[in-house]
């Protein structure tokens, strides 16, 4: 269920990121065309700082879910460690005295 969750937490993360992206060029190209300025500018300058809140916050999530990632792969590398251990413990031959 864990795993579940933190896949779709990757995928909404990449939609999140569209989503600010998108959001603070809609919001230059309009802040720019009510200040008289051309809005193709004021799209692009949007953008830039979209992409770096995106970047920051995404980021953040993206950071998150890998180090999720990197703990699962050390549980089941050690399970499998454990297993391994345990496999040549119960095949170990004892020299007879």
């Amino acid at each position: 269920m864990n795993r579940m969750l933190a896949t779709v937490l990757e995928v909404v993360n990449i939609f999140t990121a569209i989503a600010i992206i998108a959001g603070c060029s809609i919001l230059g190209a309009r802040m720019f065309a009510l200040a008289g300025e051309t809005a193709i500018i004021g799209l692009v300058v949007g953008a830039v700082i979209g992409a770096f809140i995106a970047a920051v916050i995404c980021g953040v999530i993206a950071l998150l879910t890998l180090i999720e990632k990197h703990l699962n792969f050390m549980a089941s590398s050690a399970e499998f460690q454990n297993v391994v251990t345990k496999m040549q413990i119960d095949h170990r031959i004892e020299p007879r005295i």
